[in-house]
């Protein structure tokens, strides 16, 4: 008898295999890297995403303050604008002038409508003042017109207000402001900018308030020139 044949294993493709850490998916070693990596991904999103938040928080934080500012300025425009110079009606000795300007404070008469509250003509009073905690601050006050009140606006208490008369700080945290006013006074050649106006040569032609912030928070004054339209009102007598 013939010896039996033998049956030759047919080889795989590839080659000959052996059992290797390959066949069985990632090592310990991969799987602590793999996870590593993960993690520093992960951390450097999480902190990307931190920091777009906060940018986002201040550029709205900015915006509200300065969106606040422009809304301020465009009460004080419309106060300034309507500004007028009242003939006095008998006139008595001590009496208010209808306009006040210096450096750091503007009293002018100004017309106020009356979807606003009680309309008509207004003292109107914006200045700027020491607050208790020693920074200075922009205040807005107003009273209804008198021709011959003697009685200062400064008089009323902080945080009033009434249908006729209030106080209310506009801006706090003020480092430095000042009113400027350009005008031609009498004997002058030619229109100058001053630190303080004479009422009696009636309105001037443009008033300035330039102020800055003692601390940034995102707020700026943009610059403020507004012309008064130097009208004149006749009392009625």
């Amino acid at each position: 008898m013939s010896a039996p044949a033998s049956f030759a294993t047919p080889a795989l493709p590839g080659g000959p295999r052996h059992g290797t850490g390959a066949s069985r998916g990632f090592t310990l070693i991969e799987m602590l890297v793999a996870l590593t990596l993960a993690g520093l991904v992960s951390v450097a999103l999480l902190g990307g995403l931190r920091f777009g938040t906060r940018v986002w928080q201040a550029g709205d934080a900015k915006a509200e303050a300065q969106a606040e500012i422009e809304a301020i300025q465009g009460l004080l425009r419309r106060h300034i604008t309507q500004a007028v110079m009242p003939e006095p009606v008998a006139p008595v000795s001590g009496t208010l002038p209808a306009f006040i300007g210096t450096s750091d404070r503007l009293h002018i008469v100004s017309i106020v409508p009356a979807h606003v509250g009680v309309g008509g003509l207004y003292r109107i009073e914006i200045a700027v003042r020491e607050g208790p905690d020693g920074n200075r601050r922009l205040e807005l006050l107003w009273r209804l017109y008198r021709p011959n009140q003697v009685r200062e606006l400064d008089d009323m208490p902080e945080a009033q207000e009434t249908p006729v008369g209030g106080r209310r700080i506009l801006l706090d945290d003020v480092r430095e402001a000042a009113f400027a006013y350009y005008g031609q006074r009498d004997g002058t050649d030619r229109p100058e900018w001053h630190e303080e106006w004479d009422g009696r040569m009636g309105l001037p032609a443009l008033i300035a308030l330039r102020l800055k912030f003692a601390t940034g928070r995102g707020r700026q004054w943009p610059e403020f020139v507004v012309q008064p339209r130097l009208a004149r009102v006749e009392q009625d007598r």
